[in-house]
């Protein structure tokens, strides 16, 4: 009885993070600035986010098709989940609070990096990621936010009555198209470019205790047979 509700809270809560939403806001928020008038602002947002989800793909990929991870901390990729939550709501607190008190300027943006955190914590409670993977992902999305800001400055005043409809049509896509696959497709042109029947497992990654090098999931020379 308890279970139940517990986990349907973790899931819910990991789906704010989930690829269909987070990429639904970041087209929407780009389409605000460019409506209203900031179009530096919204190309350099979209570089940004899209580098960032690149380099988090990148880590996943490397690990899938050649095992490329970090046993000790038991790493193999960042967070995508916690990486587009660190990025995305922060920035879209930032953008719609520009013309509100300092104080709630300060409240949203608390209020934004508890929210990532949240989700963060909800793909450990899921048990899809480890400690360390979702710390990546989360410094890799407050750094797209941070710079973001950083370079907007008082740029992007936008009132958040105009921003309701490209918000609202961004969740309304995202809660209608079919979930992204992103893991799948990951997964799929890891096999593709190392030729391997099956992607590597965490469990492949896990290398015997006093081995200090990183990458031996690969079975590179020089490392110690993998754990079954």
């Amino acid at each position: 009885m308890v279970v139940f509700p517990y986990n349907t809270f973790w899931r819910l809560l990991s789906g704010l993070g989930s690829a269909n939403l987070t990429i639904a806001l970041a087209l929407a928020l780009a389409i605000l600035l460019t409506v209203n008038g900031d179009r530096r602002m919204a190309r350099w947002w979209l570089v940004s986010f899209f580098i960032a989800m690149g380099v988090v793909g990148m880590t996943k990929l490397a690990f899938v098709a050649w095992g490329m991870a970090v046993p000790p901390f038991d790493f193999t990729g960042a967070s995508g989940h916690a990486a587009r939550a660190a990025a995305v709501y922060p920035v879209l607190c930032f953008i719609l609070s520009k013309n509100r008190s300092a104080a709630f300027q300060r409240l949203a943006l608390c209020a934004a990096l508890v929210l990532a955190t949240a989700i963060a914590c909800s793909r450990l409670a899921r048990q899809v990621h480890s400690f360390s993977e979702v710390a990546c992902g989360l410094g890799i999305g407050v750094v797209v936010a941070a710079m973001y800001m950083r370079r907007a400055g008082a740029c992007g005043r936008l009132q958040a009555v105009r921003a309701m409809p490209w918000l609202g049509g961004a969740v309304l896509c995202a809660a209608i198209l079919p979930a992204a696959p992103t893991q799948a497709w990951l997964t799929q042109a890891g096999m593709a470019l190392s030729g391997r029947p099956a992607p590597y497992t965490r469990h492949d990654a896990r290398i015997k205790p006093g081995i200090a090098t990183p990458f031996c999931g690969a079975m590179q020379p020089g490392c110690t047979e993998r754990l079954r």
